[in-house]
């Protein structure tokens, strides 16, 4: 963060790797967080389908262009086969998720609410869902 001039501390965290409360502070009190980065993790946000129908959608979209990498398409089919799996239990929680990494690294925007903002250690505990494929 500190070589580029902002703080990229939510690219690490949503790739899985959360900063420390000590890093975290240090980084957000001395650096500019990286507005493009908040851009495309809300974007990915809009992009979790919270429905079955919705998955669908996407697979529908995305199965044809997957084919020559095929862990993506086996992941890709086997939700598809198990219908039921794929809900809003599944699909809120990732949402809940983004917006819990969204508040934590830019807590004066989108997707903030007093609760998400004053969670102990969100980003150590409740972060761990990875995030939806590209």
């Amino acid at each position: 963060s500190h070589e580029v001039g902002v703080n990229v501390a939510p690219l690490f965290h949503f790739w899985g790797i959360p900063p420390s409360d000590e890093l975290l502070t240090n980084l957000t009190s001395t650096l500019p967080p990286l507005q493009p980065l908040k851009d495309r993790l809300l974007l990915y946000r809009g992009l979790v389908p919270v429905t079955y129908n919705a998955f669908e959608r996407v697979y529908n979209s995305t199965a044809t262009k997957v084919d020559s990498f095929p862990p993506s398409l086996q992941r890709y089919n086997a939700i598809l086969q198990q219908k039921e799996n794929y809900t809003d239990h599944i699909g809120a929680p990732i949402q809940a998720a983004m917006d819990r990494l969204l508040c934590l690294h830019f807590s004066h925007g989108t997707n903030c609410t007093s609760s998400l903002i004053h969670l102990p250690s969100v980003h150590k505990a409740s972060l761990k869902t990875s995030p939806p494929p590209p």
